[in-house]
């Protein structure tokens, strides 16, 4: 058996010592466990293990051969076994402490109906006899319902059973409840009457004709059918390929009482035939069943069944054939037995559940506490140890325990896979360390402590110090008094009157070390330096060995200078307060525009105490002020920061503009537009700045300006400064001169400005290139590329190669903005949106050094900021913060400075203080080399911390300074934290951080995998024995319970699930972090493969990069064998059987929720749940307040448990329903569970462990051995950094691996693969095309070449993502990188880690113009849509351009004013902010554009727009006249003529052609409903146009004489001869007269294109709104469907639901669940639907939408949410008692919606009297409010051809009406017609209606259903009809205007000029009807 060697494997590694021996401490060296010694010639006598170090003896021996028995002292009498030890080893059949219990295997252990008196007797108690008391006596008490008689129980009338416990029904409750007593049914939930004949639920009604292959959808009575099958009773089979066979998926219940004959099981599966009769067959007994449908047959229990587990099955009378299980494996039915009275724990079933501490058949055994045997602690090895030597407590394993070490010696831990004490280093200590040892099991813990003596063995002296170089380091050195190596020191420095600093240090060979030190800068003093032993006590007392005095300066002075006292000089005082004498000093300037003059100072060198005046006088530029920087230097490398300010003058501070000067090109006629924007930063305006020009006549005038400059406030002392929009006089002035900036009517700034006539607007454009350092190192020359980007004028010119610090680059293009983009391999990538002009032709890009080699770092542990390539030097110093990851604990921080620094360079820290993090500045600043210590105070953090971050990472700046002419202000990083256990890293703007992810790689990688899951393993094999509970197959509630009390058993003894599962996942993931048994494969072959390379043009020898799976990686023998005998596949597969089990168990309820449950509420909870308990298995309130008490997550335990006791013992005809509201176990969770529990029991037993955590524990220990294996071993260690780590799909991503050689030899064969892998399996598919590869430190990362010993190599891979569709929500994919090497003859291979990537939709915007004509001016609407998947944050239109000019054609001044956005009165000009715009919404700016001559025509329109600060490209329509205002949408034309006319559709932002239908029939009739009148006009049209041209239709009805109340309540298309479904209209409708008669206008936006014939029926309905008031949504039946590619989180809208009031009454929306389903919410006000709760996959659910007036009018609506799941038929019902679900909270945008939803147009001034009404009732929407269509265009409101409609066939009777179906569901952009509901053409008297429907999704068809409606209510007043009377009313209205009556004529009103002439555009107001 495998067990059984691998415990004789083990057990050359481990010796497990007889239970209560005695514990043997030795110290030995680890590494010789398993070896065989030579020391060993007695092979230990077979009483120890034998290790390099001699013989290992078990407990109870002793001596050098373990040949000396220990004699045994035992404190209590043996009674039947020996002393062993200190403790009993008891005899076989015996037990206890003093070996007195007895036991009896042979006699069954009595039969739990007795106790054993002796091995081989029973002693039986009452009502058993019998050797092994088995055989039970009758007895009056368990005759329950009989008296005793001749050793039997005569049952009473109506009792049976062996017991007389069964009671007898005669009808069987007619298989549909259980016999609770005789003659009385207890019912199933679906069913009720004396004898459960009788329905409860619409689950009980089944079809008719009943489902042949299919199940009954409850609601609609219809059948859902199986896959293939069709037909109304799922009985026809066209394609033949149906499954028929019958099956059997689960029986309720699995098990029963012997005894409990009257119970029903319900036997649940798949095309069960009908038949009048059913055998169930229980093993070889049959008992009668009944058929309820083809998925549930009822099936009694036979009489005298024996106890045991018996094969069940089915057997119809028709076929006579067994009915197998879908995965045709035995079903099993379980018979019990009851327990025996004397079960002093919990009765549950057969089972006697004993309280946690208690064990034995009846609970009756108390389990003690473990005993230890102290006899040990007097032995002298357990309590000494030695330097040098490793020490190591082999412990005995402990029946049903745990143990657990805890220690005050550093670095001694417990490995519990072996039982093993191990400290492998030992530190002495003057001082005596303690071990404290706790045994525990179900009863609690057993401690017991010793002291460990370990003396330290050498004493350390420091020898002296030296100075590092020209720094300020000292390197201070020493020894031991013994040549030892690796042996710690403790360093001690301390400054006088400063706290002391301790360093470790180790030994080298010879028992040397030394440190490097920096001394503070900040501070100078004393130093005062020893060395000693880490275990020696330390006082303060101690003798220093070597001291050094550091020079400290203090520099007095004024911090604010006047400019005239800089010139004349500003006085210093330097004063030498250290102990060490100055030579000499200078000054510098560090940062300030100045230069210094002279420097007048009183002496140059300075002794202690002495001080000097040094005067110094500046020059520097006009009107200079603001802060400066002077350096103190002096001779020994001393600095003070010198900080002083000059104050600003109270004047106005003169102003800068860009440009400087201007460039204005006359090109033909065209007027010039100039933009000049004005840097306000620093002044102080109190009044607003004017305009004023040199020349007259003014060549320009101001078009706007932002902020307008009246609003000074707004410019004044910020920084964003004002923008002037100036635009060319048409008869100005064309001679060179100034515009005047005038302030006070004083000029403050001229700007100068040249006219250029020129034939094009073309023009050169000079960029260079410029690092930090290009004053100092112009020399130093790196490769870049540059960009220019605008995609307004169409310029998108090429990337250019340029060099840094080199000649410009030459672009000739044409003035506007561009989006520049300059990337180079040592600078960061520079973007910004630049604004060119002539004015500006050249200028030059400073690039900041990028700092590669240090930068934010993942270990797989913590955060921090340290160098990744550290043989890399950076061109400027780089400064390195320690430690980097700071709490609000963190005082003080070291800067360290690395990189290229000259001499006479410094940095220096200024003083930082935010919200969050204050550091202050440096007094000092320090050179290359050097260190200075930063205070810090990070403050406030949990106002910073949000759920996605709980770290930040801040810039920290500093000055590098070099000898007055170079101040370079660059950046270091800090990152701040709660914790250092932080997992989620953001910038100060809360997003991600691009960063590096570490990987050790280990020489043998299996090996460090090993040692992290030896830290985390803890044993669990003291808890194994509640397996044994576990029954086998058996899915049951009761078997659960059995899986929580392992749970329990186990959390008594501190094992908790959640901690073991994570150590098991350690184990399991060998595989995964070394890739050598489950090797990658790729999918494509060789030669494919080389072929692929060559046509993406990649070298051979390069790393193969591509989305697909790679080639597998070929073993050769070379590969380490013990590296895959340690990788055992079985033991890997186990931990994975174990990871299956915990996950199946966390798909029931969470474990870590668990662990906080305490004893007390497991032995609680055992109790309520017994069978004797108040309730049974259900916790009654009594029970559930006990338990709950303290204990938290407590509550939704219990009620998970509830709800599931009362479902599996419901006989519910559909259990476990999806869609259940309720928290319960389901039954496929609970097989899977139990299922993964046999699997590990399985194995167990086929390896002969006595349990599952037993094998668990000695697999670990095989795998996680290291005997005969090579330590843990750092080969290298890798960086991945991936940039960005967030992109937009179509850019590209930068993978950079850094691979560093850690050994001192070569690693060989090096070898690179990289594979990117989707998220998750919902994941669309994306493309990462290669793009440029390169590298450097390596010739090449095919296998074939070498790294040299403690070198580098960097490989940069470039890729551009690539998505198959478009992206509609954010992806996630991981690179997969996999590096190989061989390390001398041995091959290792390993996965680096690294963080995925998230790849965004692309953003996407579109612009529409439209301009309305008015008297004198022009109303101008911008739309700006986001028609992408993405959120536009910080969108800013900024160029935006308008033509105008008169009508000659020649140019004409104009002002923009009003500007609006979204209705909100905004700054003027030609630049304005729109913030932020979610997908699929809308932001609409307006403004009006004045002529300032009197004439003008706005001919042309253009805007550029800035995302996040980038140029985004868009689609931009030309500008559109307006020639009709309608409520929801506008007609349109081009600027220069009235036709074609186009339709603007608000809703969905888009634009269509216009159809206009020509009318060629029409009728019309009076009817009424119930006495309510209503007029009815039904017309036919043609459709003029070809099928092929796409549009909106525009109709007109003429309109016929009516009431003059009547108003219009309903449009529908009625027939297309394509369908005769009825569909309400949505789009505007208006009353227009034409020629003295009325015509109904309406626009058709979602008709069928095709339509037969090309004719089209629609039927215009009116009436007084007041007789039919009811709220009327504008469809009557909802579907939403979820798709994966655009899952909904928590918070996001998924569509929205319209209705309106025909009585203009305000509505408010209500959702609800008629099971109590809380997934969804509705708005009240606006009736978008909302995902509250994580939304269930693959589902299909049904709520109900109520909308109810302020009348109390009311209605509802049936709306299908579809994630995934079977299409099932929706219809509204009542919503009395139901809880509504209503949205609180803001709205989470994942995806865009289907409409644009859109602010109102503002009505123009000279407009704002209404002209146009629209009786705009919305009736149908047609669709639903929810569409994937990328391009959100037309379609997305528009049937297609394709569009499959089925139609409802249809009953007609007297006071009955047809009744069809209507419903749309909206597909990536594809409209499916699939059920609607819609009244018929000629509505009757309304009083009962019968209806018949049938949804599948194959066909819709026709059934019979009874409904009734009311019409006259309670009170005897009529009752007002509504969608909850009938399916949609009989009159569908809306209203939204008021309306007039004037002599019953139809009148419509038109806005007339002046001169009395029409204009084209018309509002359309609400006129009288009749």
């Amino acid at each position: 058996m495998l067990m059984k060697n691998l415990v004789s494997d083990l057990s050359k590694v481990d010796i497990i010592p007889p239970r209560g021996s005695l514990i043997d401490i030795t110290p030995i060296d680890i590494s010789t466990i398993g070896r065989e010694s030579s020391a060993c010639a007695g092979g230990c006598g077979g009483h120890g293990t034998c290790t390099l170090s001699g013989c290992l003896c078990n407990g109870g021996y002793s001596g050098k051969d373990c040949q000396e028995i220990l004699p045994p002292v035992c404190t209590i009498a043996c009674a039947h076994g020996s002393c062993s030890g200190s403790l009993c080893s008891c005899y076989a059949g015996w037990m206890g402490v003093d070996c007195s219990l007895a036991l009896c295997p042979e006699l069954r252990n009595c039969s739990n109906h007795g106790y054993c008196t002796s091995s081989d007797r029973c002693f039986c108690d009452a009502g058993y006899t019998g050797p092994d008391c088995s055989i039970e006596m009758c007895s009056p008490s368990n005759c329950f319902h009989g008296n005793c008689s001749t050793g039997n129980c005569a049952c009473d009338e109506g009792w049976h059973g062996k017991r007389c416990r069964t009671p007898i029904c005669s009808t069987r409750c007619s298989f549909n409840g259980i016999c609770s007593s005789p003659e009385q049914c207890q019912c199933f939930i679906d069913y009720r009457g004396p004898t459960c004949n009788e329905c409860s639920t619409e689950d009980c009604v089944g079809c008719d004709p009943p489902c042949e292959h299919g199940e009954c959808d409850p609601i609609a009575k219809t059948c859902i059918c199986h896959d293939g099958w069709k037909g109304i009773s799922c009985g026809d089979c066209p394609s033949n390929l149906c499954q028929s066979k019958p099956s059997i998926a689960y029986i309720l219940p699995q098990t029963v009482d012997v005894e409990e004959t009257n119970l029903i099981v319900s036997v649940h599966g798949k095309n069960f035939p009908r038949a009048s009769e059913y055998s169930c067959i229980f093993g070889t007994l049959k008992a009668p069943g009944k058929f309820v449908s083809s998925s549930l047959v009822r099936c009694a229990i036979p009489e005298e069944m024996s106890i045991g587990r018996h094969v069940f099955t089915l057997e119809p009378e028709t076929t006579h054939e067994h009915i197998e299980s879908v995965d045709e494996k035995p079903i099993h039915f379980t018979f019990t037995e009851r327990i025996s009275q004397k079960c002093q724990g919990s009765d549950l079933g057969p089972l006697c559940v004993c309280a946690i501490g208690k064990s034995g058949a009846d609970c009756a055994i108390i389990e003690l506490i473990a005993q230890i045997d102290r006899q040990f602690i007097t032995n002298q090895r357990a309590n000494e140890g030695a330097e040098g030597t490793p020490y190591l407590v082999k412990l005995p394993l402990f029946e049903n325990s745990v143990i657990q070490v805890s220690s005050t010696a550093p670095g001694l831990q417990f490995d519990s896979s072996k039982n093993l004490i191990v400290w492998e280093n030992p530190i002495g200590s003057t001082k005596p360390y303690n071990i404290s040892l706790s045994i525990w099991n179900a009863n609690g813990p057993n401690e017991i402590d010793w002291p460990l003596k370990v003396p330290p063995s050498y004493k350390a002296k420091i020898e002296g110090f030296e100075m590092v170089g020209s720094t300020q380091k000292r390197r201070i050195f020493g020894r031991i008094d013994k040549p030892l190596p690796n042996r710690p020191v403790i360093l001690q420095i301390r400054r006088d009157g400063a706290k002391s600093e301790e360093f470790l240090v180790e030994t080298d060979e010879n028992g040397f070390f030394s440190s490097e030190y920096t001394p503070d800068w900040n501070f100078g003093g004393k130093y005062h330096v020893s060395a000693s032993h880490p275990g020696e006590v330390k006082s303060v007392d101690d003798h220093f060995e070597i001291s050094w005095s550091t020079p400290n300066i203090e520099v007095t002075y004024n911090e604010r200078p006047t400019r005239d006292q800089l010139k004349s000089g500003v006085e210093y005082l330097v004063e030498n307060v250290g102990e060490v004498a100055i030579s000499g000093w200078k000054l510098q300037i560090a940062s300030g525009n100045l230069s210094i003059d002279s420097v007048e100072q009183s002496t140059k060198s300075l002794e202690f105490r002495e001080g000097a005046r040094v005067l110094v006088k500046y020059s520097m530029v006009e009107d200079f002020s603001g802060p400066f920087t002077v350096l103190l230097v002096t001779d020994s490398g001393l600095t003070r920061v010198i900080r002083q300010e000059v104050p600003m003058r109270r004047v106005l501070k003169s102003l800068s503009s860009t440009p400087k000067s201007l460039i204005v090109p006359l090109i033909f006629n065209a007027l010039p537009t100039v933009q000049i924007h004005l840097d306000t930063t620093d002044t102080k305006i109190s009044s607003p700045l004017q305009l004023g020009f040199e020349t007259r006549p003014e060549p320009f005038y101001l078009i706007g300006s932002d902020p307008p400059l009246s609003n000074y406030a707004e410019y004044s002392a910020n920084d964003r400064g004002l923008t002037l929009f100036l635009g060319g006089t048409p008869d100005g002035s064309r001679v060179n001169g100034t515009i005047h900036i005038l302030y006070r009517g004083d000029i403050i700034l001229r700007i100068p400005y040249t006219f250029s006539r020129r034939e094009t607007d073309l023009f050169p454009l000079a960029i260079c290139l410029q690092d930090e350092q290009y004053s100092e190192f112009s020399s130093i020359k790196t490769n870049a590329q540059i960009e220019l980007v605008n995609s307004t004028n169409g310029v998108v010119m090429n990337p250019r190669s340029a060099i840094v610090n080199g000649s410009p680059q030459i672009f000739t293009i044409y003035p506007g903005f561009y989006q520049l983009t300059v990337t180079a391999d040592q600078h960061q990538t520079y973007e910004e949106a630049i604004y060119v002009t002539p004015s500006n032709e050249s200028f030059c890009v400073r690039l900041a050094t990028k700092v590669t080699n240090i930068m934010p770092i993942f270990n797989g542990k913590h955060f921090s900021i340290d160098k990744i390539a550290k043989n890399q030097i950076s061109p400027i110093p780089q400064v390195i913060l320690f430690p980097s990851f700071i709490t609000e604990k963190t005082e003080e921080i070291e800067a360290f400075i690395d990189g290229h620094l000259t001499k006479e360079t410094y940095v220096y820290f200024d003083e930082i203080k935010t919200q969050f993090l204050n550091i202050k500045a440096s007094t000092s600043a320090i050179s290359v080399g050097d260190s200075a210590k930063i205070q810090v105070d990070a403050h406030s953090l949990n106002d910073l911390f949000k759920d996605q971050c709980d770290a930040i990472i801040f810039n920290v700046p500093y000055h590098i300074s070099k000898n007055n002419s170079v101040d370079i202000l660059h950046n270091t990083q800090v990152i701040v934290g709660k914790t250092e256990q932080a997992r989620k890293l953001c910038d100060e703007n809360l997003q991600s951080v691009s960063l590096a992810v570490k990987t050790s790689i280990q020489c043998n990688c299996a090996n460090g995998v090993r040692e992290n899951c030896r830290q985390k393993y803890t044993s669990a094999m003291g808890c194994g024995g509640g397996w044994k509970m576990i029954a086998d197959d058996t899915v049951s509630l009761e078997n659960f319970a059995m899986i929580l009390h392992l749970v329990a058993e186990c959390q008594q003894m501190r094992i908790y699930f959640d901690e073991l599962k994570g150590s098991i996942s350690c184990i399991a993931s060998l595989d995964a972090e070394c890739p050598l048994s489950n090797r990658l494969k790729r999918e494509i072959s060789e030669s494919e493969e080389k072929k692929w390379l060559e046509d993406n043009q990649i070298p051979a020898f390069e790393p193969r990069m591509t989305s697909r799976k790679m080639k597998s990686i070929e073993i050769s023998d070379q590969w380490d064998s013990s590296f895959t005998k340690a990788l055992d596949v079985q033991a890997i597969s186990f931990a994975a059987q174990f990871l299956e089990f915990f996950e199946r168990f966390e798909e029931i309820f969470p474990l870590p929720t668990l662990k906080s449950f305490p004893t007390r509420f497991w032995n609680e909870f055992f109790q309520s749940i017994a069978d004797h308990s108040e309730n049974g298995m259900k916790i009654s309130e009594g029970e559930n307040e006990k338990l709950l008490g303290n204990v938290q997550n407590g509550a939704t335990f219990l009620k998970l448990w509830n709800n599931s006791v009362s479902e599996w013992a419901s006989g519910r005809i559909r259990p476990f329903e999806d869609s259940s509201p309720h928290p319960l176990i389901k039954y496929s969770q609970l097989k899977a569970l139990i299922a993964a529990a046999d699997k590990l029991k399985s194995i167990s037993r086929q390896n002969g462990a006595p349990d599952p955590f037993a094998m668990l524990h000695a697999y670990m220990g095989q795998v996680l051995s290291t005997a005969g294996l090579d330590e843990a071993d750092l080969c290298a260690e890798s960086h991945i950094i991936i940039e960005p780590n967030v992109v937009d799909e179509g850019e590209i991503i930068v993978l950079t691996v850094n691979f560093e050689n850690l050994k001192p030899t070569f690693l060989n064969a090096i070898r690179l693969e990289i594979e990117w892998v989707r998220g998750d399996v919902y994941t669309p598919e994306v493309k990462f095309a290669p793009g440029i590869f390169s590298y450097t430190g390596i010739h090449a990362l095919d296998g074939s070449q070498s790294l040299p010993g403690k070198s580098s190599f960097q490989a940069i891979a470039k890729y551009t993502t690539a998505p198959g569709p478009r992206l509609t929500r954010e992806v996630v994919y991981q690179p997969i990188v996999i590096v190989s090497f061989e390390n001398g003859e041995k091959k290792s291979i390993q996965k680096l880690q690294s963080f995925p990537v998230i790849i965004r939709p692309k953003p996407a915007l579109k612009v529409h113009y439209f301009i309305q004509q008015e008297k004198a001016s022009h109303f101008v609407y911008v739309i700006f849509v986001n028609n992408g998947y993405v959120t536009l944050k910080n969108v800013r239109v900024i160029n935006f351009k308008v033509g105008y000019e008169k009508a000659n054609k020649e140019p004409t001044r104009f002002r923009i004013d009003e500007m609006r956005i979204d209705g909100i009165q905004k700054n003027g000009g030609l630049s304005y902010e729109l913030g932020m715009i979610k997908p699929g919404k809308t932001k609409v700016a307006t403004f009006r554009v004045f002529p300032l001559d009197n004439e003008g025509f706005l001919h042309s329109i253009q805007s550029q727009t800035l995302v996040d600060e980038r140029l985004l490209p868009f689609e931009e329509n030309k500008p559109l006249a307006i020639r009709w205002i309608l409520e929801k949408g506008l007609i349109v034309s081009p600027l220069e003529s009235e036709e074609p006319r186009f339709y603007f559709d608000q809703k969905a932002a888009t634009i269509s052609n216009i159809i206009e239908l020509q009318n060629i029939k029409k009728t019309s009739s009076d009817s009424n409903v119930n006495g309510r009148l209503y007029h009815r006009i039904s017309t036919v049209f043609m459709n003029p146009e070809s099928q092929s041209f796409r549009g909106v239709f525009l109709g007109k009805i003429l309109l016929s004489t009516m009431d003059k109340n009547f108003k219009l309540i309903r449009l529908n298309e009625v027939g297309s001869k394509l369908t005769n479904i009825q569909r309400n209209l949505n789009g505007p409708k208006w009353i227009q007269k034409e020629n003295g008669v009325d015509y109904l206008n309406f626009i058709d936006s979602t008709a069928l294109m095709a339509l037969p014939s090309n004719t089209i029926s629609y039927e215009a309905i009116f009436a007084d709104p007041n007789d039919f008031p009811t709220p009327i949504f504008e469809q009557n039946l909802y579907r939403i469907q979820v798709h994966p590619d655009s899952w909904p989180i928590p918070g996001t809208s998924i569509g929205s639901i319209s209705a309106f009031s025909p009585i203009d009454s305000p509505l408010e929306f209500s959702l609800y669940s008629s099971i109590g389903d809380e997934t969804f919410s509705i708005d009240k006000n606006t009736g978008e639907i909302f995902v509250e709760n994580e939304l269930r996959k693959n589902e299909e659910q049904c709520v109900i939408v109520e909308v109810k007036d302020q009348h109390g009018n009311s209605a509802t609506v049936p709306l299908s949410i579809n994630s995934g799941g079977q299409q099932k038929s929706c219809v509204s019902r009542g919503v009395s008692g139901m809880k509504p679900l209503i949205h609180i909270g803001e709205t989470v945008e994942t995806s865009p919606p289907t409409e644009s939803p859109w602010v109102s147009f503002p009505t123009p001034g000279l407009l704002s009297t209404p002209d146009v009404t629209t009786e705009n009732f919305e009736t149908s929407t047609f669709q639903t409010e929810i569409t994937e269509n990328e391009n959100h265009s037309s379609e997305t409101s528009q049937a297609t051809a394709s569009q499959e409609v089925t139609d409802s066939a249809t009953t007609r009777k007297q006071d009955e009406t047809e009744i069809s179906t209507w419903e749309t569901t909206v597909t990536n952009g594809h409209t499916e017609i699939i059920h609607s509901i819609t009244p018929d053409n000629e509505p009757t008297e309304w009083t009962t209606s019968t209806i018949r429907t049938a949804i599948t999704t194959q066909a819709i068809e026709s059934t019979t259903e009874s409904i009734t409606f009311y019409t006259n209510r309670p009170d005897g007043e009529p009752s007002t009809l509504s969608p909850t009377d009938f399916p949609t009313p009989d009159i569908l209205t809306t209203e939204t205007g008021e309306t007039t009556v004037d002599s019953g004529e139809i009148h419509s009103t038109m806005i007339l000029t002046p001169d009395e002439t029409p204009e084209p555009i018309t509002r359309i107001t609400p006129v009288e009807q009749t």
